[in-house]
């Protein structure tokens, strides 16, 4: 009887798949690389630029408290065995102070770093997702998933280009003030 049950349900699965298997011919799919996608897309360059020189003063502002705290340790350590105990106290604590500031200014750069990269980025991602959507209706595809997430594909299934040159175009248009970019236009 169990027999008779998983070999009814083994044909019936069978015969599932070979019903669906023309809808999944039919179905078209395509993948994008991201990656190459963001690397030559110049608006996400510029706002790596950005973010870069962004984070680069962020850098020397920290290691400019870092080298006042140094000084003061040196200064303290050099002066310390002819200072009056109240002396030592106070330049002890001006350096906790300064070290709770540099502190404080880490934990706080670490905070707008991260925000000024989702400022930058997060409209050109959005982008990218929009001018993507539509490249891929316009190609009448099903599916199209990110390079990164497959194992293996065909060459003649990559977007990529395609989502590029659509992206660049838009770039043009909106330094010639094209009316299609407007807000309200048409895509």
């Amino acid at each position: 009887m169990k027999r008779t049950v998983l070999l009814g349900l083994g044909v019936l699965m069978v015969s599932a798949l070979a019903l669906s298997a023309p809808a999944f011919a039919q179905m078209k799919m395509g993948y994008v690389d991201t990656d190459q996608i963001l690397a030559e897309y110049k608006p996400f360059q510029d706002a790596q630029s950005e973010y870069r020189r962004y984070e680069d003063e962020l850098q020397k502002q920290y290691a400019e408290k870092e080298n006042v705290v140094g000084k003061l340790r040196e200064d303290y350590e050099r002066q310390k065995l002819l200072l009056s105990d109240a002396k030592k106290q106070e330049m002890e604590k001006d350096i906790q102070t300064k070290l709770a500031e540099l502190q404080k200014f880490y934990q706080d750069s670490s905070g707008k770093v991260q925000q000024k990269n989702q400022e930058l980025s997060e409209p050109i991602f959005k982008e990218v997702n929009v001018v993507l959507e539509r490249v891929a209706k316009t190609g009448g595809y099903d599916f199209v998933f990110n390079a990164n997430q497959v194992s293996y594909a065909k060459d003649e299934h990559n977007i990529t280009q395609k989502v590029l040159e659509e992206l660049n175009k838009e770039l043009e248009a909106k330094k010639k003030g094209s009316p299609a970019t407007k807000a309200g236009a048409p895509r």
